[in-house]
């Protein structure tokens, strides 16, 4: 049985809660990518399962993802820049592995979302990982927050990809961790690590 990762850009963004009966509408070539991969199983294979995913962060401070990146400027005592105006269903990495893992062991078919319980800005996260930073490293960061198309992105970015992720939950009790307790972990973990941060950078 084919599983397939798909992702949240298969919308437009222009209304956000996205269920798995919403109808696809990507304007991002990664989006128009992976919905054609969704269109090619739904059409060919049956028994399919196609998982749409928010996008992920991670606790690790010396990950590439973006609490990982925020230490590094963070310590390096850059200015940070977050959209404001952008919408996501943040959701930590280690619940997206149970997602999978879970919906295969019952051998689970066709569409399921997979995000957090509630949608985030980069801006909303900075604040929490600003406190988090202060509080472990005893000096402020400084955020500078725009407008997503301020960016100037080759291909305009979506607003509002939220995901609802309704059926994983009341299908399989999935939960999530709240993403801020992962933003706290990442920095707590980056005190022990912060000379490596730099070095990376």
């Amino acid at each position: 049985k084919p599983i397939f990762i798909s992702s949240d850009t298969v919308f437009d963004g222009d209304i956000g809660n996205y269920s798995e009966v919403s109808p696809p509408n990507p304007i991002l070539t990664y989006g128009r990518q992976k919905y054609e991969v969704e269109r090619f199983i739904k059409s060919n294979k049956r028994g399919g399962l196609v998982i749409r995913l928010a996008k992920t962060v991670s606790s690790g401070p010396l990950d590439d993802a973006i609490f990982g990146l925020w230490l590094r400027d963070a310590l390096s005592g850059r200015v940070i820049g977050c959209a404001n105006d952008q919408f996501q269903s943040l959701i930590d990495v280690d619940n997206v592995v149970e997602a999978i893992w879970r919906l295969a062991e019952n051998d689970a078919e066709g569409i399921y979302h997979v995000g957090g319980d509630r949608k985030w800005t980069r801006a909303e996260l900075f604040e929490v990982f600003r406190v988090e930073f202060r509080e472990t490293f005893g000096r402020d960061v400084v955020c500078e927050t725009c407008s997503i198309r301020d960016l100037k992105f080759a291909e305009a970015r979506p607003l509002d990809t939220s995901l609802d992720s309704t059926r994983i939950r009341r299908e399989y009790d999935f939960t999530t961790t709240d993403v801020s307790e992962t933003c706290r972990s990442a920095v707590s973990a980056a005190a022990a690590v912060s000379e490596n941060l730099i070095s990376m950078d």
